[in-house]
């Protein structure tokens, strides 16, 4: 445990049932042994908060001590990191009251409802004991006849719990579920609906009590207005009505489906809905595809009956309550006959007959024309769903890796545009569902107009979705960007893809300007997408990479978390964590990095990543080449990137690997990767460039990379900008790079003009606030000039400096007031040998004692010990300040303690000719000068 921050326990560290047993005493020793300092977590009145222990989709759960009664509870509260604010409110408020309605010994206890300010969190009962979900992901993966000495053991049950439960896993499975749907008999007694019956929702306690949790979208039974906007419960686990959103048919029948299917996945150890997006499943669903439990293994027929009829996609077939489930499964165990008998015959032709009318028109032609044949129709029929629910299932699951490495690839600039667009044109093709479009086409549009419009062309046949539409009506007018009202309209939309579209639009602007406040909107949108797509682990990985580049590290390590818990063989969704963090930490990518080696050594993609971040770390490539030869050593699933091979030998000096480099560069047209490598070729590197000037179409980013590899020809340089403004005038990504070749060039007035046209991303405040202080300075736009420099002060080390410009420009529009506290705040330290230090204390010496300046302000006493220490402080410094500006506020300030000769000796010097104007001085500094002058004079003669 680090001083100061909430332990966080891992999923693998609670399934130790010996840790889980000590846990809230070790927890409890730890916080003694602490110094004082408070942890980081949330503050609950009267509970003290010992460690993190679980997180769900909007919420976190805490291991806490109920200090009045020193008993161990847990906490449920909504964490401030993913953003949701009110909503999250309600879902926890809501379930809060759903609990407090149920008292059953299968349904975890609430003991108490608490509200801070603006979030509500609930006190339960602590469970020592597991989730069904993290039991059968123990055992392993086909049934065996230890598996209940497995969960218990998992479980750490002892002997005498253990010797009371049955040793068939399939009647332990059974009795559990019986169990759940007792208590889901409770909660429809008491006029609710639970809707999220899942693995995860049911936990085990060590003797092996299951008990129903999580009641966050708990709903009641009699409301007949509700019109469900957005999808509520986990896909998976949910029936076609819900799926469908299909109100009136959403009843107790429900619930049953939940406990059913959560059984199936229990005796089958498979969840064949797995990889499927929600209208996928539902079609599937309602096909009667899912395959029958005999197929996974040996199976008692009775318990097959049970769960089928439990899982049928008509609610009328289904069990009408969650206590007729369990009475048939009570009848089972007590070797007693049972009522679910399998579909008739009748009843599956016309399951098949409404899910596949043109086959069963076929079918009646073929019973009519051929009887022969009829039998052959029929079967062939009867077969179909499951053969094409597999397909489903496979294409989806093709079609996600395809995303995720085309988006991957694409952000770290490890693939060409073209490979990264004919990837996800594959994805479109095995998954044509709104989501795999908004990938292509939001993706595509970053490669020019042309390309997204040739790609758009060929959606046509399809239903335009709202965020093809607003997609297509962006491309034709040119705008790199959803418009406000359309991002809008997109997230109200129903369609999962729309937000993808929103979501993604919005990823790309953030990486185009490098704004914290556009990051923040991505990242908004990603989570509701995510939340809405049930955790694409693409739009969780995205959310990673915003939080590594604002440097939220508790946000950062909760996604990889989630993403290691949820997808830990999927080699593509673990990249994340280093993709992200690399730029921050290349170090801990290079940890993940192995981590991934370590989990899933016969990926190469663990392999990949870590060579990649010895390349971009290291002076040579030999730590990246020495990762390859070890990846030779393995026998790896898949060959390792070519692409990534060939750039190392490269980088290493290998011509031959030059050539076939550039040789690809120019198979795939990539122009960027042409420039990159002739880099060290000065006419290869020009004819590159002026090839990606007179493309018909090219890139924001071909342009970005000429421009800044062009900066010792101007010419070149202001034809390249030149053309990124009238193609892409939305794009901000060379701004800084212009604005720099600006400054260097003395053009401060163009220079200021770009400067109020963009917002300089924080990582490079340091660097470029202090050139656009100047501009604006020299351009004398004051306004401008306090707002570069209220940025400029987030920058926390730079507060001093940046308060130094905010009073110049406060100062100049005659708000003394604020002036006065900025000059105050940027000489509270001594910054010994800097220039802006020293006019702070001149400028501070004029504030006190201008003519125009508030009484209260003045000080002239005061001013004149700023101006002695100005003048002992100035003549240390290189170029010391002198001019007309400098001459004035001695003047002023002389002039203030009556030592008027010498306030008009500066006054009169201030004025001669062929002086340099200081660039904090006003553009009517002369006319100031002349007016103090004459009120010296005026001074003098009284």
């Amino acid at each position: 445990m680090i001083q100061g921050k909430t332990v966080v326990l891992s999923s693998a560290e609670l399934d130790d049932p010996d840790l889980r047993e000590r846990l809230p005493h070790l927890l409890e020793d730890l916080l003694e042994t602490q110094s004082p300092a408070q942890p980081d977590g949330p503050k609950i009145p009267g509970h003290t908060i010992l460690g993190e222990i679980g997180q769900g989709g909007m919420s976190t759960v805490y291991l806490a001590r109920q200090d009045k009664l020193g008993r161990h509870v847990a906490i449920k509260i909504a964490p401030s990191w993913l953003g949701y604010g009110e909503r999250a409110r309600r879902m926890i408020e809501h379930e809060a009251h759903a609990m407090a309605r149920l008292r059953h010994p299968n349904i975890v206890v609430i003991h108490d409802v608490i509200e801070i300010d603006a979030t509500v969190a609930i006190s339960m009962e602590w469970v020592d004991g597991r989730t069904l979900a993290s039991l059968l992901a123990a055992l392993p993966n086909q049934p065996h006849p230890d598996d209940v000495k497995i969960l218990q053991e998992a479980l750490g049950t002892d002997a005498e719990d253990s010797s009371k439960q049955a040793t068939d896993p399939h009647r332990h499975f059974a009795q559990l579920i019986r169990e759940i749907a007792v208590a889901t008999q409770v909660v429809h007694d008491n006029k609710l609906l639970h809707l999220d019956i899942k693995p995860s929702n049911v936990l085990v306690r060590r003797d092996g009590t299951p008990l129903l949790a999580d009641f966050g979208v708990t709903r009641e039974i009699e409301l007949d207005t509700l019109q469900t906007k957005t999808f509520a419960g986990t896909p998976v686990y949910a029936a076609p009505e819900q799926l469908r959103r299909n109100d009136p048919k959403i009843g107790k029948s429900t619930d049953v489906y939940g406990l059913g299917i959560t059984l199936y996945e229990a005796l089958a150890r498979q969840q064949p809905l797995r990889q499927m997006d929600l209208p996928s499943i539902a079609d599937f669903i309602e096909s009667g595809a899912m395959p029958r439990l005999s197929r996974y293994g040996q199976i008692s027929r009775d318990l097959e009956n049970i769960v089928h009829k439990a899982i049928s996609p008509e609610p009328e077939n289904r069990y009408q309550s969650a206590g007729e489930l369990a009475d048939d499964l009570t009848a089972y165990l007590e070797h007693r006959p049972v009522t679910a008998r399998p579909l008739r015959l009748g009843q599956r032709i016309r399951r098949w007959a409404r899910n596949e009318p043109w086959k069963a028109g076929l079918a009646v032609t073929l019973t009519l024309a051929l009887p022969l044949l009829a039998g052959l129709g029929i079967y062939l029929a009867t077969q179909w769903p499951s053969i094409e629910a597999a397909n489903i299932a496979s294409r989806q699951t093709k079609a996600d890796q395809l995303k995720h490495e085309a988006y991957q690839l694409w952000l770290t600039n490890q693939t060409s545009p073209k490979s990264a667009i004919n990837a996800l044109k594959q994805a479109t093709e095995l998954d044509p569902s709104g989501t795999s479009v908004a990938c292509l086409l939001t993706l595509a549009k970053e490669e020019g107009w042309h390309v997204a419009s040739e790609i758009l062309a060929e959606q046509t046949e399809r239903e335009p979705s709202l965020g093809l539409q607003f997609f297509a009506k962006k491309v034709a007018e040119r705008r790199c960007f959803f418009r406000d009202d359309e991002l809008a309209q997109l997230r109200l939309s129903d369609s999962v893809g729309d937000l993808y579209f929103a979501a993604l639009d919005q990823v790309f602007r953030a990486h185009d300007d490098h704004l914290e406040t556009s990051a923040a909107r991505a990242q908004k949108l990603l989570e509701e997408a995510s939340f809405r797509a049930q955790g694409d682990p693409l739009l969780l990985g995205l959310i990673g990479w915003f939080a590594a580049r604002a440097e939220h590290a508790d946000r950062f390590d909760s996604v990889v978390r989630t993403i290691w818990r949820r997808w830990p063989t999927d080699a593509m969704a673990l990249a994340w964590g280093p993709i992200s963090i690399e730029p921050q930490d290349p170090d801990r990518a290079k940890q993940l990095a192995r981590q991934i080696i370590q989990q899933i050594p016969t990926s190469p993609r663990g392999y990949e990543l870590l060579a990649g971040t010895e390349y971009r770390t290291n002076d040579t490539p030999d730590a990246a080449l020495q990762v390859l030869a070890d990846a030779r050593e393995v026998a790896l699933s898949a060959p390792i990137s070519q692409r990534l091979v060939t750039r190392l030998q490269a980088a290493n000096g290998d011509e031959q690997a030059i050539a076939e480099q550039l040789t690809q560069a120019r198979s795939d047209n990539d122009l960027i990767t042409q420039l990159h490598t002739s880099r060290d070729d000065p006419e290869s590197r020009l004819r590159a460039m002026e090839q990606i000037l007179e493309a018909p179409e090219p890139t924001p980013s071909m342009l970005s990379e000429a421009y800044f590899m062009a900066r010792d020809n101007e010419d070149l340089q202001d034809k390249l900008w030149t053309k990124l403004c009238e193609l892409y005038p939305q794009r901000r990504i060379a701004h800084p790079a212009r604005f720099t070749t600006l400054v260097k060039r003395r053009d401060y007035a163009e220079a200021a003009a770009l400067g109020r046209d963009f917002t300089i991303p924080l990582h490079m405040c340091e660097m470029l606030s202090p050139w656009k202080a100047r501009c604006f300075l020299v351009t004398r736009d004051y306004e401008e000039l306090v707002r570069c420099s209220e940025r400029w002060a987030l920058v926390e080390h730079k507060v001093d400096e940046a308060s130094f410009y905010q009073a110049i420009g406060y100062s100049r529009q005659g708000i003394y007031d604020l002036a006065t506290q900025r000059i105050a705040l940027c000489l509270h330290a001594s910054s010994e040998g800097k220039s802006w230090y020293v006019q702070a204390l001149l400028e501070d010496a004029f504030l006190r004692c201008a003519p125009d300046v508030p009484q209260s302000i003045r000080d002239h006493d005061w001013a004149m010990t700023r101006l002695r220490e100005f003048d002992k402080r100035n003549q240390s410094l290189q170029r010391p300040h002198e001019g007309p500006w400098t001459r004035l506020i001695r003047g002023e300030v002389l002039l203030a303690n009556g030592q008027i000769d010498e306030a008009i000796e500066q006054f009169e010097k201030g004025l001669q000719k062929r002086q340099r104007r200081e660039p904090i001085a006003p553009s009517d500094y002369r006319a100031k000068l002349t007016d103090a002058l004459a009120r010296a004079k005026a001074q003098k003669q009284r």
